[in-house]
C-alpha cells in the first residue's frame, strides 16, 4: 500500500511541475502578445500613418487572444486607434511607387 501511496505522491508532483511550466508559458505568451501590439501600434500608427486590411485583421486576431487570456484595457485603447488608421492596400501602392535600383 505505501508502493501505492508514494506513486502517487510522484504524479501529484509531477503534475503540479506541469501545471506550473504551462501557467508560466501562458503568461510569457501573454507578454509576447502584448508587446506585439504594442509594437505593431507604434509602427501603424507613428511610422506608416495607415494600415491594410490584412494586417488589420492579424491584429484582431492576436488581440482577441490576448483579451480571451485575461489581456488588459491599455492594448484596448491601441487597437482603438489602429483601427481609426486609413485603409489601404500596399500591394497597389507598391506598384504605383516603385522603388528605383541601382544597376551594378
Amino acid at each position: 500500500m505505501s508502493e501505492l501511496s508514494e506513486q502517487n505522491k510522484i504524479t501529484h508532483e509531477k503534475q503540479e511541475q506541469l501545471e506550473d511550466t504551462v501557467s508560466l508559458l501562458q503568461e510569457r505568451m501573454q507578454e509576447n502578445t502584448r508587446s506585439y501590439l504594442i509594437d505593431a501600434h507604434h509602427r501603424f500608427c507613428y511610422q506608416l500613418r495607415k494600415i491594410d486590411d490584412l494586417n488589420l485583421e492579424s491584429l484582431e486576431r492576436r488581440y482577441l487572444y490576448y483579451k480571451s487570456s485575461g489581456g488588459d484595457t491599455f492594448i484596448d485603447h491601441l487597437m482603438e486607434d489602429i483601427r481609426e488608421l486609413p485603409r489601404v492596400n500596399f500591394y497597389e501602392e507598391s506598384l504605383s511607387h516603385p522603388q528605383h535600383t541601382k544597376e551594378v
